[in-house]
């Protein structure tokens, strides 16, 4: 499932219960056997045709559990699958749920074709997508039309409260609207951040693993567990990484310590010593006050010294540049598998 239970509350909400048939286009027409319906026969919340396939008739009526029985099917039937085709990578649960409703209202039909759609997918600011959210789908004859719903949509799909968007006054700025919620470009990364990373620890929760997030190396290699909410203990923490590049839909659990980001840290940090160390070496030797130090190597002049402590020194850069790009190897790896 994509949706979250969120979105079954947000179309009760918004679509109401009805509990006997009505035309959408006149919803508080009494309805006949001989009454014209120029909409549509609605029944619930929106249901215009049953589980089973079978429209709506003019004198049928359902109860709260029945309409509540058929706003779920509907979900599970028409809108998950579109969900799962319409976007070319994972959003987080409300961003589904945001969508679903416009797919509710407006069907899945036009809904796929919308500019925002593409938007979504191309990776447009959060303002461009909160501006085509009201554009695209909001003014009609230069008027707002379901302003409340799309407003709250806007804030359910940011991650905000969406039940304030039904304060929002019509024709108010959606740019400033969500700025007062709270909304940023770095709440707006964040979220991105968040929602490629689900579909990873869903694995990780599936192997009773945790993936390591974007914490400094130091500190993801001195982690050995984590408490994670839910679970009974602490899990030990997990790093994961492509099996090959030929391969790259299937993965799996490596140590931090085993992983290619893991190592290079560690190759950097031995590099870093031995630079330190022959640095300091040379430094000494050539101001002499190495020498007391090393009258036990009588073997070997000061300029031999000299030589060994250069190579080690040079040796050590290699060795920290070759740790660096296994490292930043290791984190491109990561990047590529999050999308």
């Amino acid at each position: 499932m994509k949706t979250t239970p969120a979105l079954i509350s947000f179309l009760q909400l918004r679509e109401g219960f009805r509990k006997h048939a009505y035309d959408d286009k006149h919803p508080n027409r009494e309805l006949t056997a001989d009454t014209p319906i120029e909409g549509t026969l609605t029944i619930g919340y929106g249901t215009t045709e049953y589980p089973d396939g079978t429209k709506v008739k003019w004198n049928d009526t359902v109860s709260k559990q029945e309409a509540l029985d058929y706003l779920n099917a509907y979900v599970r039937k028409e809108i998950e699958p579109v969900l799962e085709n319409l976007f070319h990578y994972p959003l987080k649960g409300c961003q589904y749920d945001a969508v679903a409703s416009c797919l509710y209202q407006f069907g899945a039909a036009e809904v796929s074709g919308w500019r925002l759609i593409g938007k979504i997918n191309n990776g447009a600011s959060w303002q461009e997508i909160a501006l085509e959210w009201v554009d695209g789908t909001v003014m009609w004859q230069g008027a707002p039309l379901f302003w409340p719903r799309r407003i709250m949509e806007l804030f359910m799909f940011f991650d905000l409260d969406w039940k304030a968007g039904e304060n929002v006054p019509a024709g108010t700025s959606v740019i400033s609207a969500l700025e007062t919620m709270g909304m940023s470009d770095s709440k707006a990364v964040a979220a991105l951040n968040e929602s490629q990373l689900e579909p990873l620890e869903d694995f990780a929760r599936e192997h009773n693993k945790v993936v390591v997030r974007e914490a400094a190396p130091e500190v993801a290699a001195k982690a050995t567990k984590v408490q994670v909410k839910g679970a009974k203990s602490p899990i030990p923490v997990e790093h994961i990484e492509y099996l090959d590049d030929e391969a790259k839909a299937e993965v799996k659990v490596k140590k931090i310590e085993d992983s290619q980001r893991g190592k290079g840290f560690a190759k950097k940090k031995v590099a870093e010593a031995a630079a330190t160390i022959s640095v300091g070496g040379l430094i000494a030797e050539q101001v002499g006050v190495i020498e007391p130090a090393v009258k036990f190597a009588s073997n070997y002049s000061m300029n031999t010294i000299g030589i060994v402590l250069g190579i080690t020194t040079i040796g050590s850069v290699g060795y920290y540049f070759y740790g660096k790009w296994q490292e930043q190897k290791g984190r491109d790896d990561a990047d590529t598998l999050l999308g």
